[in-house]
């Protein structure tokens, strides 16, 4: 059992449900903001992505 990792990105995913499911309680610009920083928190895992391939590619 001393294995177990713990990942924060299950933290931030159940926050921007949370917040998605309230959102007709919540003012909108705490439901943009959740929406806004989960887009650009995957716009970022994507650009890393991309440039880890583009690098492969170059070392091909």
């Amino acid at each position: 059992m001393r294995n177990i990792r713990f990942d924060w990105r299950w933290v931030g995913v159940i926050a921007v449900l949370v917040v998605l499911t309230n959102s007709g309680r919540l003012p909108w610009p705490v439901t943009a903001l959740a929406v806004g920083a989960g887009g650009a928190w995957l716009l970022y895992m994507g650009w890393r992505v991309w440039m880890r391939e583009a690098a492969a590619r170059a070392r091909a």
